[in-house]
């Protein structure tokens, strides 16, 4: 019998070391007469995993009795406003302040973006719009990380470029793909308060930046 419901979220990024003491577990369990019942997300291609060694077999096959795809959000851009005016209401409550609306040409600018890093780059945007821009209205000059997000003017290492821009553009990268500042402070190997003072710090670089354009 189930003994309660354990989601695992990316599973496809368990260590190999892991992936084994959860089969182990999953294992005792069957073999008392119960096991929780399973519900894992991934990003990756778990079949894929599997033939390149990076997945344990054995654990897919626990994990797989019914698979649901849940396409990318660049697949399904009818999806983009709905999500966005959610994370707005939601986002809002949490910071204590009235949710603004989304004017159409950022309405445009978000469900013309492709969001790599699918929902949660889609909440990073939003929170960091919510916390740069005070206005009613959110426009297209709120979301600065994307209206500056052509892969052609990215910094590329090895280019003519300065070690900031090279910092920026991995930061960028990072917090678009991770679901909180914190996590994206672990990874990059700075506290979370340094990080916060860092985009405090380019949201102010941006919004001059903006300023002075004619």
């Amino acid at each position: 019998a189930a003994i309660g419901t354990l989601f695992l979220d990316e599973v496809g990024e368990l260590p190999e070391r892991l992936q084994t003491k959860l089969v182990h577990a999953l294992d005792r369990l069957a073999s008392e007469g119960s096991q929780p019942r399973l519900i894992s997300s991934t990003r990756r291609d778990l079949d894929e995993e599997v033939r390149r060694g990076a997945f344990r077999e054995e654990l897919l096959f626990r994990l797989s009795v019914v698979d649901i795809r849940v396409p990318p959000l660049r697949e399904r851009r009818e999806d983009v406003l709905p999500l966005a005016e959610s994370l707005i209401a939601s986002l809002s409550a949490a910071i204590g302040r009235r949710p603004p609306a989304l004017s159409d040409a950022a309405g445009a600018l978000l469900t013309g973006y492709a969001f790599p890093g699918n929902l949660i780059e889609l909440g990073n945007a939003i929170e960091r719009a919510l916390l740069i821009w005070p206005g009613a209205v959110l426009e297209p000059e709120a979301f600065t990380e994307l209206t500056t997000a052509d892969v052609h003017e990215r910094p590329r290492v090895g280019a003519d470029v300065t070690l900031r821009a090279l910092e920026r553009e991995h930061t960028k990268r990072v917090m678009a793909r991770v679901p909180n500042l914190r996590r994206a402070a672990e990874i990059l190997g700075i506290d979370a308060a340094t990080l916060w003072r860092k985009r405090q710090r380019e949201a102010r670089r941006l919004a001059a930046e903006k300023s002075r354009d004619p």
